[in-house]
C-alpha cells in the first residue's frame, strides 16, 4: 500500500509536463499547488484551522507564489456549519488579502458514501507592490456539490464540481473547479489528499484559458 501511494505522488506531480504556460497563443498550461494544513477542533463545536500553500506554474516549474490562511467553523446545526476565512497570498507583483464568509451542508447517504454542499462570499483584495498600480477590489460568489466514497478504512475519494462566479466579471462563470481527489489516512491524526482539477478560466477578457492543477495536501 505505501508503494502505491508513492506512486500516486509520483504520477500527480510529473504528469503534465507537456503543457505550456498559458498565453493567447496557447491558452494551457499546468500547475502544482503544495500544501500542508492543521484543522483543531475546540469546545461549543468550534473549529480552527491553519494552512500554508505553494503553487508553480508555467508547466509546474515557475514558483507562483506562497498562501496563508487562518479560518474558523461553527456548527449550528447537524447539517449546517457556518464557515470564515482570511487569506494573504504573496504572489511575484502582488499581495492578496481575501476574506471569505459562508456555510456548508454534509448528510450521509449511506455507510460509505457522503454528500456536501458549500455556498462562499468571497472578497479579494489586490495591492500591487509596484506603487504606480491601483488597489483592486473583487467579489466572488462559489457554489460546490461533491460526493465523498470511503473505499477502505485508510482510503477515500471524492469529486465535486464548483462554478465561481464575479460580480461585474468578464463572464456569469469567472472559471470552473471540477475536481477528483484521493485521500489516504496515514494515521488517527494525519491524512494525505492527492487531486486534480480541471479548471476552465473566463476571467480574462480577450480570451479563455484552461489550467491542469496537480495538488498534495497534509
Amino acid at each position: 500500500m505505501n508503494r502505491l501511494l508513492i506512486v500516486c505522488i509520483l504520477l500527480f506531480v510529473y504528469s503534465f509536463n507537456v503543457c505550456a504556460q498559458a498565453t493567447k497563443a496557447d491558452p494551457t498550461d499546468a500547475e502544482g499547488w503544495y500544501s500542508v494544513g492543521v484543522t483543531v477542533d475546540l469546545p461549543k463545536k468550534w473549529t480552527l484551522s491553519g494552512d500554508y500553500q505553494a503553487r508553480f506554474n508555467n508547466n509546474l516549474s515557475t514558483y507562483y507564489g506562497s498562501y496563508l490562511s487562518v479560518g474558523a467553523e461553527k456548527q449550528l446545526h447537524r447539517y449546517l456549519n457556518l464557515i470564515t476565512e482570511y487569506r494573504a497570498a504573496f504572489l511575484n507583483d502582488v499581495l492578496t488579502h481575501r476574506l471569505t464568509l459562508g456555510a456548508s451542508s454534509e448528510l450521509q447517504i449511506h455507510k460509505k458514501t457522503s454528500l456536501s454542499f458549500r455556498v462562499l462570499a468571497q472578497n479579494r483584495i489586490q495591492d500591487f507592490y509596484d506603487t504606480a498600480e491601483i488597489t483592486q477590489s473583487s467579489l466572488f460568489w462559489r457554489v460546490r456539490l461533491a460526493g465523498r466514497y470511503k473505499i477502505t478504512k485508510k482510503w477515500s475519494v471524492q469529486a465535486s464540481i464548483e462554478p465561481i462566479m464575479e460580480a461585474g466579471g468578464n463572464s456569469v462563470v469567472d472559471n470552473w473547479r471540477n475536481t477528483l481527489e484521493l485521500g489516504y489516512r496515514i494515521n488517527k491524526k494525519t491524512k494525505l489528499e492527492l487531486y486534480y482539477i480541471y479548471r476552465p478560466d473566463f476571467g480574462k477578457a480577450k480570451y479563455n484559458r484552461l489550467y491542469h492543477i496537480v495538488g498534495l495536501n497534509v
